[in-house]
Protein backbone atom coordinates (compact mmCIF):
# COMPACT_ATOMS: atom_id res chain seq x y z
CA UNK A 1 0.00 0.00 0.00
CA UNK A 2 1.17 3.25 -0.84
CA UNK A 3 2.41 5.42 2.19
CA UNK A 4 0.82 9.11 2.21
CA UNK A 5 2.94 11.65 3.79
CA UNK A 6 1.78 14.94 5.15
CA UNK A 7 3.69 17.64 3.90
CA UNK A 8 6.04 18.96 6.90
CA UNK A 9 4.97 22.62 6.40
CA UNK A 10 1.26 21.47 6.62
CA UNK A 11 1.97 19.70 9.74
CA UNK A 12 3.66 22.20 11.67
CA UNK A 13 0.79 24.64 10.28
CA UNK A 14 -1.77 22.06 11.57
CA UNK A 15 0.32 22.02 15.05
CA UNK A 16 0.15 25.83 15.52
CA UNK A 17 -3.51 26.03 14.33
CA UNK A 18 -4.50 23.68 16.99
CA UNK A 19 -1.83 25.41 20.01
CA UNK A 20 -4.21 28.88 18.83
CA UNK A 21 -7.73 26.74 19.22
CA UNK A 22 -6.00 25.75 22.87
CA UNK A 23 -5.15 29.14 23.86
CA UNK A 24 -8.28 30.56 22.64
CA UNK A 25 -10.04 27.79 24.67
CA UNK A 26 -7.97 28.64 27.33
CA UNK A 27 -8.56 32.45 27.75
CA UNK A 28 -12.30 32.05 27.47
CA UNK A 29 -12.58 29.80 30.11
CA UNK A 30 -10.24 32.24 32.59
CA UNK A 31 -12.99 35.13 31.36
CA UNK A 32 -14.59 36.44 34.43
CA UNK A 33 -18.15 35.59 34.79
CA UNK A 34 -19.82 36.49 37.99
CA UNK A 35 -21.92 34.63 40.42
CA UNK A 36 -25.55 35.77 40.98
CA UNK A 37 -26.83 35.09 43.96
CA UNK A 38 -30.79 35.81 44.78
CA UNK A 39 -31.83 36.69 48.52
CA UNK A 40 -35.58 36.58 48.31
CA UNK A 41 -38.49 35.81 49.96
CA UNK A 42 -42.02 35.66 49.29
CA UNK A 43 -43.22 39.06 49.80
CA UNK A 44 -40.85 42.00 51.64
CA UNK A 45 -40.85 40.44 54.97
CA UNK A 46 -39.86 36.88 54.02
CA UNK A 47 -36.80 39.13 52.11
CA UNK A 48 -35.83 40.52 55.21
CA UNK A 49 -35.83 37.43 56.91
CA UNK A 50 -33.74 35.36 54.10
CA UNK A 51 -31.57 38.50 54.43
CA UNK A 52 -31.01 38.60 57.93
CA UNK A 53 -30.97 34.50 58.28
CA UNK A 54 -28.08 34.59 55.38
CA UNK A 55 -25.72 37.09 57.24
CA UNK A 56 -26.83 36.49 61.43
CA UNK A 57 -26.14 32.74 62.36
CA UNK A 58 -27.89 32.15 65.43
CA UNK A 59 -26.81 33.71 68.08
CA UNK A 60 -24.32 36.31 66.12
CA UNK A 61 -26.86 38.90 66.56
CA UNK A 62 -28.67 39.47 70.17
CA UNK A 63 -30.46 42.47 68.84
CA UNK A 64 -32.29 43.40 65.62
CA UNK A 65 -33.32 46.42 64.48
CA UNK A 66 -37.31 46.58 63.29
CA UNK A 67 -38.98 48.93 61.18
CA UNK A 68 -42.29 49.37 59.34
CA UNK A 69 -42.34 47.61 55.82
CA UNK A 70 -44.88 50.17 54.33
CA UNK A 71 -43.14 53.14 54.96
CA UNK A 72 -39.09 54.07 54.68
CA UNK A 73 -37.84 56.97 56.55
CA UNK A 74 -36.91 55.37 59.86
CA UNK A 75 -35.54 52.02 58.15
CA UNK A 76 -33.45 54.76 56.44
CA UNK A 77 -31.78 56.15 59.84
CA UNK A 78 -31.90 52.73 61.27
CA UNK A 79 -28.64 51.03 59.31
CA UNK A 80 -26.48 53.12 61.70
CA UNK A 81 -28.25 51.64 64.92
CA UNK A 82 -28.29 48.30 63.62
CA UNK A 83 -24.47 48.94 62.27
CA UNK A 84 -23.31 49.76 66.32
CA UNK A 85 -25.13 46.46 67.62
CA UNK A 86 -24.36 44.57 64.49
CA UNK A 87 -27.47 43.26 63.73
CA UNK A 88 -29.71 42.77 60.92
CA UNK A 89 -32.89 45.19 59.74
CA UNK A 90 -36.20 43.12 59.85
CA UNK A 91 -38.94 44.91 58.67
CA UNK A 92 -42.72 44.24 59.85
CA UNK A 93 -46.49 45.10 59.03
CA UNK A 94 -46.79 47.68 60.96
CA UNK A 95 -50.25 47.04 62.88
CA UNK A 96 -49.24 43.60 63.58
CA UNK A 97 -45.87 41.20 64.14
CA UNK A 98 -45.30 39.71 60.37
CA UNK A 99 -44.71 36.06 60.95
CA UNK A 100 -41.61 36.18 58.88
CA UNK A 101 -40.23 38.60 60.95
CA UNK A 102 -40.95 36.11 64.37
CA UNK A 103 -39.47 33.48 62.17
CA UNK A 104 -35.61 35.20 61.39
CA UNK A 105 -35.63 36.55 65.27
CA UNK A 106 -36.16 32.91 66.35
CA UNK A 107 -33.88 31.73 63.55
CA UNK A 108 -30.68 34.11 64.66
CA UNK A 109 -31.40 33.62 68.35
CA UNK A 110 -31.57 37.21 69.31
CA UNK A 111 -32.90 38.41 72.90
CA UNK A 112 -33.97 42.10 71.98
CA UNK A 113 -35.58 44.46 69.47
CA UNK A 114 -34.58 47.38 68.72
CA UNK A 115 -37.93 49.51 67.10
CA UNK A 116 -37.53 52.59 65.47
CA UNK A 117 -40.44 54.60 64.67
CA UNK A 118 -43.47 55.53 67.12
CA UNK A 119 -46.56 53.77 67.39
CA UNK A 120 -47.79 55.50 64.12
CA UNK A 121 -45.04 53.54 62.42
CA UNK A 122 -45.13 50.19 64.47
CA UNK A 123 -48.10 50.21 66.88
CA UNK A 124 -48.08 49.38 71.00
CA UNK A 125 -49.49 45.51 69.74
CA UNK A 126 -46.28 44.82 67.93
CA UNK A 127 -44.36 45.42 70.93
CA UNK A 128 -46.93 43.87 72.69
CA UNK A 129 -46.25 40.32 70.89
CA UNK A 130 -42.51 40.45 70.63
CA UNK A 131 -42.72 40.98 74.78
CA UNK A 132 -44.92 37.92 75.08
CA UNK A 133 -42.41 36.09 72.67
CA UNK A 134 -39.91 36.92 75.47
CA UNK A 135 -37.90 39.80 73.23
CA UNK A 136 -36.85 42.97 75.19
CA UNK A 137 -37.89 45.69 73.35
CA UNK A 138 -36.51 49.57 72.94
CA UNK A 139 -38.32 51.97 71.11
CA UNK A 140 -36.12 54.87 69.59
CA UNK A 141 -38.51 57.59 68.25
CA UNK A 142 -39.51 61.35 67.91
CA UNK A 143 -42.44 63.53 67.05
CA UNK A 144 -41.60 62.93 63.49
CA UNK A 145 -39.38 61.40 61.03
CA UNK A 146 -37.02 63.65 61.33
CA UNK A 147 -37.40 63.11 64.85
CA UNK A 148 -37.16 59.49 65.12
CA UNK A 149 -33.91 59.79 63.13
CA UNK A 150 -32.67 62.02 65.69
CA UNK A 151 -33.10 59.81 68.02
CA UNK A 152 -31.00 56.88 66.10
CA UNK A 153 -28.40 59.37 65.23
CA UNK A 154 -27.48 60.08 69.24
CA UNK A 155 -28.26 57.42 70.55
CA UNK A 156 -24.79 56.69 71.07
CA UNK A 157 -21.94 58.51 72.00
CA UNK A 158 -20.32 61.01 69.70
CA UNK A 159 -16.88 59.21 69.81
CA UNK A 160 -19.15 55.98 68.04
CA UNK A 161 -19.14 58.12 65.05
CA UNK A 162 -17.03 57.39 62.01
CA UNK A 163 -14.80 59.33 60.01
CA UNK A 164 -14.07 60.08 56.74
CA UNK A 165 -10.00 59.78 56.55
CA UNK A 166 -8.48 62.82 58.11
CA UNK A 167 -11.83 64.73 57.56
CA UNK A 168 -13.12 64.07 61.09
CA UNK A 169 -16.47 62.75 62.66
CA UNK A 170 -18.89 62.32 58.94
CA UNK A 171 -22.53 61.96 58.95
CA UNK A 172 -24.96 61.60 55.93
CA UNK A 173 -27.69 64.00 54.99
CA UNK A 174 -30.66 62.54 52.93
CA UNK A 175 -33.99 64.24 51.99
CA UNK A 176 -36.69 62.74 54.89
CA UNK A 177 -39.43 62.86 52.05
CA UNK A 178 -38.38 60.66 49.54
CA UNK A 179 -35.93 57.26 49.85
CA UNK A 180 -33.59 57.37 46.31
CA UNK A 181 -31.16 58.43 47.19
CA UNK A 182 -30.71 57.72 50.78
CA UNK A 183 -30.94 53.53 49.91
CA UNK A 184 -28.21 53.17 48.03
CA UNK A 185 -25.98 54.83 51.76
CA UNK A 186 -27.65 52.38 54.09
CA UNK A 187 -24.32 49.88 53.90
CA UNK A 188 -21.95 52.93 54.43
CA UNK A 189 -23.85 53.83 57.33
CA UNK A 190 -23.70 50.50 58.71
CA UNK A 191 -20.18 49.84 57.81
CA UNK A 192 -18.67 52.98 58.76
CA UNK A 193 -20.52 54.53 61.58
CA UNK A 194 -21.76 57.40 59.63
CA UNK A 195 -25.47 58.22 60.94
CA UNK A 196 -27.98 58.92 58.23
CA UNK A 197 -29.24 62.82 59.27
CA UNK A 198 -33.26 63.19 57.69
CA UNK A 199 -33.92 66.84 56.70
CA UNK A 200 -36.55 68.77 55.38
CA UNK A 201 -35.27 69.28 51.35
CA UNK A 202 -35.54 73.29 51.32
CA UNK A 203 -34.38 73.96 55.05
CA UNK A 204 -32.32 72.29 57.67
CA UNK A 205 -34.72 70.90 60.00
CA UNK A 206 -34.29 71.75 63.41
CA UNK A 207 -33.70 67.97 64.47
CA UNK A 208 -30.93 67.31 61.75
CA UNK A 209 -29.20 70.77 63.29
CA UNK A 210 -29.33 69.30 66.70
CA UNK A 211 -27.87 65.97 65.46
CA UNK A 212 -25.00 67.72 63.78
CA UNK A 213 -24.06 69.60 66.90
CA UNK A 214 -24.54 66.70 69.34
CA UNK A 215 -22.63 64.44 67.34
CA UNK A 216 -19.81 66.96 66.87
CA UNK A 217 -19.90 66.55 62.63
CA UNK A 218 -17.30 67.73 60.82
CA UNK A 219 -17.85 66.63 57.78
CA UNK A 220 -21.43 65.96 56.35
CA UNK A 221 -21.76 63.56 52.58
CA UNK A 222 -25.38 65.07 51.08
CA UNK A 223 -26.72 62.57 49.01
CA UNK A 224 -28.41 63.46 45.71
CA UNK A 225 -28.56 66.78 43.88
CA UNK A 226 -30.61 69.93 44.81
CA UNK A 227 -34.31 68.92 44.04
CA UNK A 228 -33.66 66.32 46.84
CA UNK A 229 -31.39 68.49 49.11
CA UNK A 230 -31.67 72.30 48.47
CA UNK A 231 -28.47 74.50 48.04
CA UNK A 232 -30.29 76.20 50.66
CA UNK A 233 -29.79 73.64 53.18
CA UNK A 234 -26.07 73.12 51.63
CA UNK A 235 -25.19 76.72 53.32
CA UNK A 236 -26.85 76.24 56.46
CA UNK A 237 -24.81 73.26 57.15
CA UNK A 238 -21.74 75.03 55.91
CA UNK A 239 -22.94 78.58 58.46
CA UNK A 240 -22.29 75.43 61.12
CA UNK A 241 -18.46 75.02 59.96
CA UNK A 242 -18.96 71.57 58.29
CA UNK A 243 -17.96 70.75 55.38
CA UNK A 244 -19.75 69.24 52.77
CA UNK A 245 -19.33 67.28 50.05
CA UNK A 246 -22.53 66.28 47.37
CA UNK A 247 -22.57 62.76 45.74
CA UNK A 248 -25.10 63.69 42.84
CA UNK A 249 -25.53 62.11 39.58
CA UNK A 250 -28.64 62.18 37.25
CA UNK A 251 -30.70 60.13 38.68
CA UNK A 252 -31.17 57.62 41.71
CA UNK A 253 -28.82 55.33 39.72
CA UNK A 254 -25.96 57.61 38.44
CA UNK A 255 -26.24 58.58 42.23
CA UNK A 256 -25.45 55.11 43.63
CA UNK A 257 -22.99 54.55 41.29
CA UNK A 258 -21.41 57.91 41.98
CA UNK A 259 -21.09 57.11 45.73
CA UNK A 260 -19.84 54.03 45.51
CA UNK A 261 -16.60 55.30 43.39
CA UNK A 262 -16.20 58.53 45.09
CA UNK A 263 -16.34 57.29 48.55
CA UNK A 264 -16.86 54.07 49.34
CA UNK A 265 -14.52 52.18 47.40
CA UNK A 266 -11.78 54.20 47.47
CA UNK A 267 -12.53 55.59 50.90
CA UNK A 268 -13.65 53.11 53.08
CA UNK A 269 -12.61 50.20 51.77
CA UNK A 270 -15.52 48.64 49.91
CA UNK A 271 -14.49 45.64 47.52
CA UNK A 272 -15.35 46.21 43.91
CA UNK A 273 -15.33 42.20 43.65
CA UNK A 274 -19.01 42.05 45.26
CA UNK A 275 -22.33 44.40 44.64
CA UNK A 276 -25.82 44.38 45.85
CA UNK A 277 -28.45 44.93 43.32
CA UNK A 278 -31.30 46.25 44.84
CA UNK A 279 -34.72 47.18 43.26
CA UNK A 280 -34.39 51.51 42.77
CA UNK A 281 -37.92 52.10 42.38
CA UNK A 282 -39.29 50.96 45.60
CA UNK A 283 -37.48 50.62 49.10
CA UNK A 284 -38.39 47.68 51.20
CA UNK A 285 -35.72 45.39 49.96
CA UNK A 286 -32.38 47.82 50.12
CA UNK A 287 -33.93 48.80 53.38
CA UNK A 288 -33.37 45.44 55.02
CA UNK A 289 -30.44 45.31 52.06
CA UNK A 290 -27.98 48.12 54.18
CA UNK A 291 -26.93 45.35 56.96
CA UNK A 292 -26.09 42.76 54.02
CA UNK A 293 -24.02 45.95 52.03
CA UNK A 294 -22.18 46.73 55.55
CA UNK A 295 -21.25 43.28 56.47
CA UNK A 296 -19.69 42.86 53.26
CA UNK A 297 -18.58 45.97 52.32
CA UNK A 298 -20.63 45.84 49.38
CA UNK A 299 -21.76 48.80 47.50
CA UNK A 300 -25.35 49.04 46.71
CA UNK A 301 -26.08 49.43 42.95
CA UNK A 302 -29.72 50.21 41.79
CA UNK A 303 -31.69 49.19 39.15
CA UNK A 304 -34.50 51.56 37.55
CA UNK A 305 -37.05 49.60 37.96
CA UNK A 306 -37.90 45.51 37.83
CA UNK A 307 -37.26 44.90 34.31
CA UNK A 308 -34.49 47.93 33.48
CA UNK A 309 -31.23 47.65 34.78
CA UNK A 310 -30.60 51.26 33.83
CA UNK A 311 -27.48 52.55 31.78
CA UNK A 312 -25.24 54.27 34.86
CA UNK A 313 -25.47 50.79 36.37
CA UNK A 314 -24.95 48.90 33.63
CA UNK A 315 -21.90 51.44 33.01
CA UNK A 316 -20.61 50.88 36.80
CA UNK A 317 -20.86 47.22 36.42
CA UNK A 318 -19.16 47.50 32.97
CA UNK A 319 -16.38 49.17 34.77
CA UNK A 320 -16.04 46.88 37.36
CA UNK A 321 -16.24 43.27 34.86
CA UNK A 322 -12.38 42.32 35.63
CA UNK A 323 -13.16 41.81 39.68
CA UNK A 324 -16.54 40.95 40.17
CA UNK A 325 -16.97 37.82 41.49
CA UNK A 326 -20.56 38.15 43.09
CA UNK A 327 -23.61 40.06 42.65
CA UNK A 328 -26.37 39.30 45.71
CA UNK A 329 -29.97 40.74 43.95
CA UNK A 330 -32.08 41.45 46.68
CA UNK A 331 -35.92 40.22 46.23
CA UNK A 332 -37.28 37.95 44.16
CA UNK A 333 -38.08 38.22 40.76
CA UNK A 334 -41.38 41.00 40.95
CA UNK A 335 -38.64 43.01 42.79
CA UNK A 336 -35.72 42.58 39.99
CA UNK A 337 -36.35 40.02 36.88
CA UNK A 338 -34.31 37.40 35.78
CA UNK A 339 -33.64 39.29 32.89
CA UNK A 340 -32.72 42.36 34.97
CA UNK A 341 -30.41 40.55 36.67
CA UNK A 342 -28.78 38.67 33.53
CA UNK A 343 -28.19 42.05 32.39
CA UNK A 344 -26.15 42.98 35.39
CA UNK A 345 -23.89 39.51 35.02
CA UNK A 346 -23.48 40.26 31.50
CA UNK A 347 -22.24 43.86 32.32
CA UNK A 348 -20.00 42.40 35.10
CA UNK A 349 -18.09 40.15 32.88
CA UNK A 350 -15.05 39.94 30.58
Amino acid sequence: MKKTTVPRRLALGALVSAASVLTMAAAAAAANTPTVNRLAGSNRYDTARVIATTDFGASTATIAVLASGLNYPDALAANYLAGRVHGPVLLTDPNSLSPETLTALKAIKATGVDIVGGPAAISANVATQLNNDGYTTNRLYGSNRYGTAQAIDEVFAPSFVGDLGTSGATAIVATGLGFADGLSAGGMSYAAAFPLVLTDPNSLSPEAQNTLTTDKIANVIIMGGTAAVSANVASQIAAMNITETRIAGQDRTDTAAQLTEQVEIPMLGFTNTRAVLARGDDFADALAGGAHSGLYKAPIVLTEDPNTLGTYTTNWFASHNTTMANIDVLGGTAAISNSTAAAAQSAASS
